[in-house]
């Protein structure tokens, strides 16, 4: 049975996806890895406001690019840096590119397991990658790991 860190337990989760079913699944699935606080919808607008009064610790979605970059992108977002991950069965590469280009820090593809999703919440809590805000950019540093660079770092203007 696939059971989460004492760390990822306390996260309060908000699930969005279409299919209530999948939903329905995955919530006791959460749950029974040691999720306590998991909510769920099928609705893109009560998500943003489920985020804005519930203050959930980690977005997990369906394929919803428009979603996830108005969350990143606009100024009316309740919260830019919440923690997003993308759960889709219609993800190709372009897509993977464009989700992660749009600010995404974890993707799984449908039909996921439970302790692949695990894998990829337990990734956001142990090793949070830093946010990052730039003009052609909004969301978590694309880099996955820190390789020591022996020259001048020109990025510090």
């Amino acid at each position: 049975m696939t059971t989460v860190s004492n760390q990822a337990a306390s996260f309060r989760i908000l699930y969005l996806d279409p299919d209530r079913q999948w939903l329905n699944i995955m919530r006791r699935e959460l749950m029974d890895a040691g999720l306590r606080d998991v909510m769920t919808t099928t609705d893109p607008r009560e998500a943003l406001a489920k985020i804005r009064d519930a203050d959930p610790d980690l977005l997990i979605t369906d394929h919803d690019l428009k979603l996830v970059q108005f969350l990143r992108q606009n100024d009316a977002s309740p919260n830019r840096e919440i923690p997003i991950i993308v759960v889709s069965g219609n993800i190709d590469p372009e897509g993977i590119a464009s989700l992660r280009d749009a600010g995404v820090n974890e993707i799984g593809v449908k039909p996921c397991s439970i302790s692949q999703l695990v894998q990829r919440i337990e990734a956001i809590v142990s090793r949070p990658r830093e946010f990052v805000v730039l003009d052609n950019f909004v969301g978590p540093s694309r880099r996955r790991k820190s390789v020591p660079h022996d020259g001048t770092d020109r990025r510090s203007d």
